[in-house]
């Protein structure tokens, strides 16, 4: 089995990159970036989440809570199987899950990351 990781668009890491199974968890990605997958389910909306945070309407503990409680703990058996699905459909590659966030910068692709970490999956930052 390949590794699990998430990242964000700019990452360059070609030798990981190049067989990678490439899974988009955000609403939009760059023009021309090439995913086979785009995972919708697990990316925050603007609206009830994104929005709020970004005008500073919430702060990241309750946009964690927000995100753990709305979105990955509503639908976990979903996401497990999904994730499980991304396992079997990348045969062996490696998966990057991807968002816009800066490489250090806060993001739900970490709270996923727990998620994923706490639910038998072993997902590293690239």
């Amino acid at each position: 089995m390949g590794k699990i990781y998430v990242s964000n668009y700019s990452c360059r890491k070609k030798e990981i990159l190049e067989n990678a199974l490439k899974v988009q968890i955000s609403m939009s990605k760059p023009d021309g970036f090439a995913v086979h997958v785009n995972w919708k389910r697990v990316a925050p909306q603007w609206n009830g989440l994104l929005g709020p945070h970004k005008r500073g309407e919430i702060d990241d503990e309750e946009y964690t809570r927000r995100y753990e409680r709305d979105y990955l703990y509503r639908y976990r058996d979903e996401i497990v199987n999904e994730m499980n699905w991304l396992v079997r459909k990348a045969a062996g590659h490696d998966i990057v899950l991807f968002c816009w966030c800066g490489q250090d910068k806060f993001c739900h692709r970490f709270i996923l990351q727990r998620f994923l970490n706490e639910n038998g999956f072993v997902v590293e930052r690239l």
